[in-house]
């Protein structure tokens, strides 16, 4: 259900860019936006990867042979890579943006450029919306942590 909300607000944020936003940004301030986000998304990506990486160091734990078998490891897998994913085609139209040769770029709105533009903020956005599901994913299982001898912590 959150992925879906995550998709539709992606898409929400797409279209009032290319209906209330192309038509007032100047190329410079898109290009140099762009360079920012392909900063952020980039580094979302490297957290979610180094996030991966750590369950499958702690793969011979309890904790994650009882995820396995109730089928929450690979629902969480399964979320952190379509979110992976997302970020990383954002960081890729981002770079795309960021070297479009300016000499074919007119006007932003109603050139290919604005439309690729709308393209890589949507694939952003969604990507970038998409940290909610796997942020739930992860509070359920970490909020769910007990100890197997409480007595041992003391």
């Amino acid at each position: 259900m959150l992925r879906c909300i995550a998709i539709v607000a992606g898409f929400c944020v797409g279209y009032v860019f290319f209906e209330y936003v192309s038509n007032t940004i100047s190329l410079h301030d898109a290009r140099s936006n762009i360079a920012v986000l392909s900063t952020i998304m980039a580094t979302l990506l490297g957290f979610m990867v180094s996030a991966a990486a750590l369950l499958y160091a702690v793969a011979n734990t309890a904790l994650t042979r009882n995820l396995q078998r109730t089928g929450h490891f690979n629902k969480l897998l399964g979320e952190m890579f379509f979110c992976g994913a997302f970020l990383f085609c954002g960081v890729i139209t981002c770079l795309i943006v960021i070297f479009w040769p300016e000499s074919s770029i007119t006007e932003i709105r109603s050139s290919s450029f604005g439309y690729f533009l709308t393209a890589t903020l949507t694939v952003a956005a969604i990507g970038i919306f998409l940290l909610v599901p796997v942020g739930e994913k992860m509070w359920e299982i970490l909020s769910n942590i007990k100890p197997d001898n409480p007595n041992q912590l003391e």
